[in-house]
């Protein structure tokens, strides 16, 4: 987290300020969920065009999410 100083152009002239910066680094058990909702979404797709059903691959999914909770 900063508060950098910057000027915001305006019509009655330039306006001095403070602008805060924050930087979001996220945790290593976000990218893992993120990972896993992204194999199962191409899992899902898969599945549904080769015309079956989506049940099996939801059932690996939360196996998948329960054992990265382990992690």
């Amino acid at each position: 987290m900063a508060t950098l100083s910057q000027t915001a152009p305006f019509a009655d002239g330039p306006i001095n300020g403070r602008v805060l910066q924050l930087e979001v680094i996220p945790e290593p058990s976000t990218w893992t969920l993120l990972a896993l909702a992204a194999a199962l979404l191409t899992l899902l797709a898969k599945k549904i065009k080769e015309g079956g059903t989506a049940v099996p691959a939801i059932s690996i999914y939360l196996k998948l999410v329960f054992l990265s909770r382990l992690i």
